[in-house]
């Protein structure tokens, strides 16, 4: 059985910045990979960059959130990790559904670039519910059926006289 202090939720504070500290490296990839390829600054406005920017955050989500630190960057650097439905590791599967708000605007803008509004407008009712639940849980974690917990919390009790 777990223990209520490991699956504390992550509190609402650290949860906007691990997300702004994985905004920020997304952006500095896809920025590099754009100069990389020899594109100026100014197509970083295009949709192709968008489509471009989704499949790096995609990648990003499922290759740090699908390992067996179960957290992005962000997260990690302030001690916050994801519990997958079933205890054990977060599969690569469950890790790309709970990424979806992260990729949805720039997969619209691969289809039509007038769907940005609208898939930048669904992304942020995702998240939404992180600030108006008790268990600080986004439709993107109640999908995927996972929550984002304070890390090592257990090993802290346990060496606490």
């Amino acid at each position: 059985m777990s223990s209520p202090v490991e699956d504390r939720s992550a509190p609402l504070g650290r949860r906007i910045a691990a997300g702004l500290i994985d905004a920020a490296a997304i952006a500095v990839i896809a920025l590099l990979v754009l100069l990389a390829s020899g594109q100026a600054l100014a197509a970083a406005a295009t949709p192709g960059t968008l489509v471009l920017t989704a499949a790096i955050a995609m990648f990003y989500r499922i290759f740090t959130e699908g390992t067996a630190r179960m957290a992005t960057p962000g997260k990690r650097l302030l001690g916050l990790r994801l519990r997958p439905p079933e205890g054990g590791r977060l599969d690569f599967t469950v890790a790309a559904l709970r990424g979806w708000p992260w990729w949805l605007t720039g997969a619209l803008a691969g289809i039509d670039p007038q769907l940005v509004p609208a898939g930048a407008l669904l992304s942020l009712a995702a998240l939404v519910p992180i600030v108006f639940s008790n268990d600080r849980r986004g439709l993107h974690d109640r999908m995927a059926g996972t929550r984002v917990i304070l890390a090592g919390r257990r090993e802290e009790e346990a060496t606490t006289p």
